[in-house]
């Protein structure tokens, strides 16, 4: 709740800071800690976890094949 209201509701670039701030979020804490409310009904959300499931499966492959440990060690 405190997330949303410092990064989305505020007279600036909003959609922009919410975005960045959700995705910090996600990647820190993981989908089980946001509320099923914010994320079941995004239109499309079958396509975004099959967009989101194949990159995760790319990286992994390219991670296990190049023994990268970090994001910042790809090319």
């Amino acid at each position: 709740n405190e997330l949303v209201k410092r990064a989305c509701l505020h007279g600036g670039d909003s959609d922009s800071t919410g975005t960045i701030a959700g995705a910090w979020f996600g990647a820190m804490h993981g989908l089980k800690q946001i509320p099923e409310i914010n994320y079941t009904q995004i239109e499309d959300s079958n396509k975004i976890r099959k967009y989101a499931s194949d990159l995760y499966k790319k990286y992994n492959s390219y991670n296990e094949k190049e023994k990268i440990k970090e994001i910042s060690d790809l090319p």
